[in-house]
């Protein structure tokens, strides 16, 4: 501990784990690391979890940082944005939505950062095992992504706690197990009882357990008690009746515990300093709080209370809490324990509870439903549906998919024929959830027994699973089938059962916009160019013409846009209605479509060769993954992370996301498919005829699995791993089939365009025709710029600078290949730059490097590099970790415009 306090004020950061069982001193340890801390000048900022908290969302977060926060200026808060309001009482006021709950972690780490930053930071914090969930997210979020300031992390938990709930680092981290102490330390803390026999019997009895030998030692002259709980009782027996009543109402009121809260729960008034002098607790240092001398001795108290007494000690708090004006949250734990079946006021505010804590802890929200549903009488069969349906929603913002969609099932079943819309809505729902857990025939029964022919929401839900799951037939059927449903003008009770987003005329318009979006990406999968512009343009009009109060009410339309903008290759319009999306999404708190806009709009930044923002998407989608545990949004997020890695030259990190992809069970979902297609893509210059066999399997001889779009660029690969092969009539056949997927050049597949005629350049290329290849690529050039397909434009121009390189014009290839340089940087897209770099140097040519002169870290390591030795090797000499070698080498590529360690020995021997 002295280490590592002494290596946080140099300007390091450390993170020490204190495991132990209850009473072994992991508290003494934090205090004396506290005052340790404090003494080496560090700023300490101590915390301990309580047990009656566990409800409360960041409870310890606001234990530990609020007092601080509220001496810091306002300008400084202010300056560090309004997420932090809706974690801390001294925040500027803010609200995310539920699955971004990630922000709130990201605001009280740029709180360590800033405060870290003028003075080296100790977070202490203790009894983790009875933090809130929000406060272990936090901690959880600060294990992977530590702050980038000078800071000590030190977290104390019994053993074997939160075992399933916080994983830590395998690296970075300390472990300081606490074990019982032996005899002869037992004895020596013993030291102040006269009796040698009761020091012995004392030492027996307490097993090396530093509590219980202090505890056992105040009364060595008794018979000795069996445990400690009998040995505080002893403590307690010794007050007078009212300050045993006030220590009781202290025990429910909490720990810490606010003094005016114990008295109104013991209904008397007592000297609390008489409590303080008899060592039983003790004030702690913040404001009018006071906390037991230890948590054991706490539920002492608590459980040797009457417990008739203790029901209505909580109700005698929970109405001094209402006459404060406390919130909900702050009220339902004590209103939980006493609320009587039936009781309308503790089901109010177990519901607004659960409510309020939705947007920061889904966990904390489906406990309150669940206890408030426990209240309300069995005869109320349409409020315990509601109550059930908001449960299961709240268990699927917090990552519980499967035991929401359980809930929901059985509230199906318990749900009255009668209830044609309710049964409908949660139809829906519960089919959301199955294909989120990866059971599209689940989902697919669900709704083809709920009768998709006459609704239009349920047809339409059938149409995107089949964009998700089924060919293009069962896509365009359905989604043609919700359009007509949901544009007919309909009157009386029909209106009525309509969405919320229908207009007067009884049309649901943004059903029908997503409808039209969903029918044009069937028509893209089946290669009906014609239809699927037309559908197109009219989602897009038809989505700019809903205001977004009404798209809030079915987001997931512009969710569909989005995505048939992408598959059609109008990745402007994908990126600005995802980035729609994203803003209605967290205005109104739909977390559940977060993950699926992110990464939407991250592939539509990388295919715009804007990579920066793409992986500014890609964090946050990754982040809300963290706490959506979903097959079908990993998927997503793996294949956005392995699109932008390989063009960022990131191969580490592309080739992780590969290997997650092969943990993902296949169930045969489209998104599925293209992420293992971008994988086999990306191994196709190592391993061509691997890379050639993956593509087959899951594109098909005649590429029918796959949409128009992708059909290109697998024909693409397919041609590049043929002639790498050396079979150039097989890279004909694939440019040909690649062409297909093509036709007329349009600003509609432009990029599908694109992709064809370099397959064809690429044959031509290879076959000795390299002016032919040069203005077939050429022409394609002029397509993808016009198409706004800037990833696809640059590729192409590097094709058009190697083959006018073959051509013998040695100047315009330069050219092609210096602009393939400069806007490949601008984007981010590191790996261009080094293919750019290579073909250059090949014409004598070379471009300033990217990031400027190497730093000194960066010149140590190439020149380890040149010498031959070993990412281990390299990290042994300079005392680094390997993981570290891996960023900077990557760092050194990006500078230096090259791919591999060969080119990087190769450049620096020239």
């Amino acid at each position: 501990m002295e280490r590592a306090i002494a290596e946080v004020r140099g300007g390091g950061s450390r993170v020490l784990v204190v495991v132990g069982e209850p009473g072994i001193g992991k508290t003494a340890l934090l205090e004396a690391a506290a005052e340790q801390a404090a003494a080496a000048g560090l700023l300490t900022l101590p915390a301990r979890a309580a047990e009656h908290e566990r409800e409360v969302p960041f409870a310890l977060a606001v234990a530990a940082f609020d007092d601080h926060v509220g001496s810091m200026h306002p300008t400084r808060v202010e300056a560090l944005g309004p997420d932090l309001g809706a974690v801390l009482p001294a925040g500027a006021a803010g609200a995310v939505p539920t699955a971004e709950r990630f922000r709130h972690h990201r605001a009280l780490r740029a709180l360590v950062e800033s405060t870290a930053r003028e003075r080296p930071a100790a977070l202490l914090l203790d009894d983790l095992h009875w933090a809130d969930d929000a406060s272990l997210e936090f901690v959880q979020h600060i294990l992977r992504r530590p702050p980038r300031a000078p800071h000590l992390l030190m977290l104390a938990l019994r053993s074997g706690a939160l075992a399933g709930a916080l994983s830590m680092p395998t690296a970075g981290v300390a472990t300081i197990e606490l074990e019982p102490l032996d005899r002869d330390d037992s004895l020596a803390l013993l030291a102040g009882v006269p009796s040698r026999r009761a020091r012995e019997r004392i030492a027996d009895e307490a097993h090396g357990n530093p509590f219980f030998l202090s505890q056992l030692a105040r009364f060595p002259h008794d018979a000795l008690p069996p445990c400690v709980l009998a040995a505080v009782g002893q403590e307690v027996a010794l007050l007078a009746d009212e300050e045993r009543a006030l220590l009781e109402g202290a025990a429910v009121a909490g720990d810490p515990f606010d003094p005016e809260l114990a008295t109104a729960a013991a209904q008397r008034a007592a000297d609390l300093d008489r409590l303080v002098a008899a060592g039983l607790v003790r004030p702690t240092g913040r404001g009018r709080a006071f906390a037991f001398r230890h948590p054991l001795v706490r539920r002492a108290v608590y459980d040797a209370a009457p417990p008739a007494w203790r029901l209505g000690a909580h109700e005698r708090i929970t109405a001094a809490l209402e006459a404060r004006g406390a919130a909900p949250g702050v009220r339902a734990h004590h209103v939980e324990r006493f609320a009587r079946p039936g009781d309308e006021r503790a089901i109010d505010v177990l519901t607004a509870a659960a409510t309020a804590a939705e947007a920061t802890s889904p966990a904390t929200a489906a406990r309150w439903y669940a206890a408030a549903l426990a209240l309300v009488p069995d005869g109320e069969t349409a409020r315990r549906i509601d109550l059930r349906a908001r449960h299961a929603l709240t268990l699927a913002a917090a990552g519980q998919v499967q035991a929401a969609r359980d809930e929901l099932v059985e509230v199906l079943a318990l749900l009255p024929e009668g209830e044609v819309t309710a049964r409908r809505r949660l139809v829906v729902a519960c089919a959301h959830l199955e294909k989120l857990l990866d059971r599209p025939d689940q989902a697919r029964r669900r709704l083809l027994a709920a009768g998709p022919d006459e609704h239009a929401e349920l047809a339409y839900e059938l149409a995107v699973l089949g964009s998700c799951y089924d060919g293009a037939a069962t896509v365009r059927t359905w989604a043609e089938r919700a359009r007509a449903l949901a544009t007919a003008p309909r009157t009386g009770a029909a209106v009525a059962a309509l969405s919320p987003g229908a207009n007067r005329a009884g049309v649901d318009a943004s059903l029908a916009v997503g409808a039209t979006a969903v029918a044009a990406t069937g028509a893209l999968m089946d290669g009906d160019r014609a239809v699927a512009t037309l559908r197109l343009e009219d989602a897009l009009a038809g989505l700019a013409r809903l205001d977004d109060r009404v798209l809030a009410r079915r987001l997931d339309a512009a969710v569909n846009v989005g995505i048939a903008a992408s598959t059609g290759e109008r990745y402007a319009d994908a990126a600005a209605v995802a980035a729609r999306g994203l803003a209605i999404a967290r205005a109104t708190g739909q977390g559940q479509l977060i993950v699926t806009l992110s990464t939407l709009a991250a592939l539509a930044h990388t295919e715009r060769l804007d990579l920066p923002a793409a992986l500014a998407e890609i964090e946050n989608a990754a982040e809300t993954t963290t706490l959506q545990d979903m097959a079908y949004a990993r998927v997503l997020v793996t294949w956005a992370q392995l699109v932008a890695h390989e063009l960022t030259g990131d191969l580490a990190a592309a080739t992780q996301a590969t290997d997650a992809l092969a943990t993902i069970p296949p169930a045969g979902s489209v998104a599925l498919r293209h992420a293992r297609i971008a994988a086999a893509t990306l191994g196709a210059e190592r391993d061509p005829e691997r890379s050639r066999a993956d593509l087959l399997a899951l594109a098909g001889p005649g590429f029918e699995r796959l949409d128009v779009p992708a059909r290109a660029r697998t024909g693409l690969t397919l041609v590049r791993c043929a002639i790498a092969l050396g079979r150039l009539d097989e890279a004909e056949r694939w440019a040909a089939l690649a062409g297909t997927a093509g036709g007329a050049a349009t600003a509609v597949l432009g990029a599908s365009d694109v992709r064809a005629a370099a397959a064809r350049a690429e044959v031509l290329l290879a076959r000795d025709e390299a002016r032919a290849a040069a203005d077939v690529v050429l022409a394609a050039v002029a397509v993808a710029s016009s198409a706004g397909a800037r990833r696809d434009e640059v590729v192409a121009r590097l094709l058009a600078g190697r083959a006018l390189a073959a051509a013998g014009d040695a100047d315009r290839a330069k050219r092609e290949l210096r602009r393939v340089a400069d806007e490949a940087r601008v984007g981010g897209a590191s790996a261009l730059v080094a293919d750019a770099a290579r073909e250059l140097r090949r014409l004598g040519t070379r471009i300033p490097t990217a990031g400027g002169d190497l730093t000194g870290r960066e010149r140590d390591v190439t020149d380890l590099v040149v010498r031959g030795l070993s990412n281990k090797q390299v990290a042994a000499d300079l005392y680094l970790s390997e993981k570290t070698i891996e960023g900077t080498l990557t760092r050194i590529y990006a500078k230096l415009g090259v791919r591999s360690r060969v080119d990087l020995v190769r450049l620096a021997r020239d």
